[in-house]
């Protein structure tokens, strides 16, 4: 499975740490933590099918098991994804007039 050529609708679960995830990831991708799926699993997208990654596939493995079992429609993508690029943080200060 190609995380660049996803079936429609499909919403993409990132299950790797912060870090990870801070470091780049897909344009749109859902950040979750494998190890926080019990506890937020209500955050995640619903009525599309979720395609699972990690960098490995291994931590992808143990979500979308879960997931399933869960109920949820899962695509695990077995193995590392493409470099993307980190997302620049977002700006928390409020921009100040120009002074003359």
């Amino acid at each position: 499975q190609n995380i660049l050529a996803r079936p429609p609708g499909a919403a993409v679960l990132d299950v790797r740490g912060a870090a990870e995830f801070a470091a780049g990831h897909v344009p749109g991708a859902t950040h979750l933590a494998y190890t926080r799926l019990a506890a937020e699993a209500d955050r995640l997208p619903s009525g599309s099918p979720l395609l699972v990654h990690c960098a490995t596939g291994l931590r992808s493995a143990f979500a979308a098991s879960w997931l399933e079992i869960a109920g949820r429609e899962v695509i695990h993508l077995d193995g590392p994804v493409p470099d993307f690029p980190p997302t620049p943080p977002r700006s928390t200060t409020k921009p100040t007039a120009a002074t003359p």
